[in-house]
This record gives C-alpha cells, sequence and structure tokens, in this order.
C-alpha cells in the first residue's frame, strides 16, 4: 500500500494492497489553506497512502485509527500542487478526506500548474509511530506486489539487516506481519528466488 523517501542504503518504500485494516491511533495535523480550483485526477499506484504534508516526512493521514490509503483507479479532487504533491479531496472508508500523495502516481488529463498560496501560520506537525524496542510485531497474512522499480528485502529488521535480494516493480509478495524498529516500520514478507520461498523483511 502501502509511497516515497529516499532514506539512503537502499531502502524504498513498499506498495501493498492489504485486505485487512492495521490500526494505530495517529490524528493528522492541519492542512493549508489552498486556493487553486479543483481537478480530478486518477490514482495509478496499486495502493497509495495519504500524508499530512507533502513529503514522506508527514504523517499518514488515519480515519477511525485507520490509515487512510487510495487504490488503483481512484479518482480523487486535486485541489493544489506543492513540491510534486497534490493536496486531494477523496473518500476512505464512507467519509471526506484531505490529504497529500505523490504527484508521480496520480494521472491527470492536463497537468497541474502551481498558483502562489499564502504560507499557513502553522505547519504540518509529523505524529510519531508508535514507540518500539524492535520486537513489537503485528502477524498477519495477505498478498502483495512491488510497485516501485526496486526493493530492498533484508534479513532481518532495520537497514542493519544483510541484504538478501532485489526485488523489481511487479514482484508478487506475500505480507506476513509487521514490526518496527524505533520509528520505522518494515513488513515481514516471503516472495519466490531462484525456484524457493525466502522470507525477509522491507521498509515500508
Amino acid at each position: 500500500m502501502k509511497l516515497q523517501r529516499t532514506r539512503g542504503r537502499g531502502r524504498r518504500m513498499l506498495a501493498v494492497l492489504l485486505c485487512v485494516g492495521i490500526l494505530f491511533g495517529n490524528t493528522a495535523g492541519r492542512a493549508p489553506v489552498m486556493t487553486q480550483a479543483a481537478q480530478e485526477g486518477k490514482i495509478i499506484a496499486s495502493s497509495l497512502y495519504v500524508r499530512s504534508g507533502p513529503s514522506t516526512s508527514y504523517s499518514k493521514m488515519t480515519v477511525d485509527g485507520q490509515e487512510v490509503y487510495l487504490t488503483k483507479s481512484t479518482v480523487v479532487d486535486i485541489l493544489d500542487e506543492k513540491d510534486g504533491w497534490y493536496y486531494i479531496l477523496a473518500t476512505f472508508g464512507g467519509k471526506t478526506v484531505k490529504g497529500y500523495v505523490s504527484g508521480k502516481y496520480v494521472s491527470v488529463e492536463t497537468p497541474m500548474t502551481q498558483t502562489p498560496t499564502k504560507t499557513p501560520t502553522k505547519a504540518p506537525t509529523a505524529t510519531k509511530a508508535p514507540a518500539s524496542t524492535g520486537t513489537q510485531a503485528t502477524e498477519f497474512s495477505v498478498p502483495g506486489q512491488i510497485w516501485v522499480s526496486e526493493l530492498n528485502i533484508r534479513k532481518s529488521a532495520g537497514t542493519s539487516g544483510a541484504l538478501l535480494d532485489t526485488l523489481k516493480s511487479g514482484a508478487k509478495v506475500t505480507v506476513l506481519g509487521q514490526t518496527y524498529v524505533g520509528t520505522e516500520k518494515w513488513y515481514k514478507v516471503s516472495y519466490q528466488s531462484g525456484g524457493t520461498t525466502k522470507t525477509g523483511y522491507a521498509y515500508a
């Protein structure tokens, strides 16, 4: 499901369409007031998180404790564009949500033209992920697919884990659970490599 932040050492985002809701109590910060007229766009990623600000450093939006994500072909209203991110209006869980998504994964008929907007008096504040020593884990089993160009799979959660494989876009995986290393979330996945089933961890 689960978008992109350059974090060095080959960490990339895993896009997995989960069939279950993963609940964490995060409340998104207030978004800036935008002035541009709405324009329709369509999500082209298999799954795309909605964030409280225009980068992956901002918290994921939540509805009733569930992280908000949009699936492929979902139509959204684009209210503005900032630094390559679209400020959109969408529906999730039957509720209206406003937030930011990466413009790389939204198809629009004509490119958005950024217009000057008044700097908000209060910038969105990224919320902290649940504190953890790296042993906090949630287990489940759902299918997924890699949609970024490359995704590193490590032997253990965290960038210090030995590199097992690098999966390409379109590769199929099964998400077995998730765990936190500090504030970083990692997914435990199984996948096919060389005719055998392997298990490792991918950065979320």
